[in-house]
């Protein structure tokens, strides 16, 4: 049997493994984990998960509000999936607006994708990207197109996509993140699945500045340092 070449095996670290499915007892959509690191002077982890507000809005709303359940998948042979396990996640903060939300579980996690810079000055229409998220419910599906519209708020891709890969990343073939699926095209109210809407990585920086949770990207500061300022800001 061949042996995996390289280029595959990052791809499965970078893109395979990070994305997890978000269940809310409702709807299930995906998410990406972009942090994973143990408080300072504390023994328990932290991981952060990135999603669609769509996703979780239901659980907001219920009374008594739902848990959210993370379901992480495990693989032998690098791609066979083989079982998973469930931890629960909480609602840490959301903007429906920008459609994101930050849900935060306390478990070690390995597997953490890579984001694009903040300069997106070298991201075009006609790059090729891979999308990677729960479809229907199944353990992550990976499709493949390239980027077709850069606007401010939204982009667009090629990459199908389908109920569940809403949260779900979309990466360059280099493996870095560059926005999440939002939403698929609609013409008649039939579904263009090979339209794929997505919010893109400054967005998500600016949600994560904006919310006081730089530490997820800049080293420069850490979680206890966010959580004082999230604090002073109320």
């Amino acid at each position: 049997m061949n042996q995996i070449s390289e280029k595959i095996k990052k791809l499965h670290l970078d893109i395979l493994y990070p994305t997890v499915m978000v269940g809310t007892g409702k709807d299930n959509g995906s998410g990406v984990v972009i942090y994973s690191k143990k408080k300072k002077g504390n023994s328990r982890w932290e991981t952060y998960i990135i999603t669609n507000y769509h996703v979780i809005a239901w659980t907001l709303k219920a009374k008594p509000r739902r848990k959210i359940n993370i379901t992480f998948f495990k693989y032998k042979r690098w791609s066979e999936n083989i079982g998973n396990k469930v931890i629960s996640a909480t609602v840490v903060t959301y903007d429906r607006k920008r459609d994101l939300a930050l849900l935060k579980l306390y478990s070690k996690e390995k597997y953490i994708a890579k984001l694009h810079s903040k300069n997106i000055n070298n991201v075009y229409i006609f790059d090729e990207v891979y999308t990677c998220g729960c479809s229907l419910t199944y353990p992550p599906v990976i499709t493949s197109g390239h980027i077709s519209g850069l606007d401010n708020y939204q982009w667009l891709v090629t990459s199908p996509i389908t109920d569940g890969n809403s949260g779900g990343g979309v990466y360059l073939k280099n493996g870095q993140l560059i926005g999440i699926s939002c939403e698929v095209g609609v013409n008649n109210e039939i579904e263009v699945n090979y339209l794929c809407f997505l919010v893109p990585i400054n967005s998500i920086y600016d949600f994560l500045e904006k919310k006081k949770f730089q530490f997820i990207y800049d080293s420069k500061f850490t979680s206890a340092q966010c959580e004082k300022m999230r604090k002073r800001k109320k």
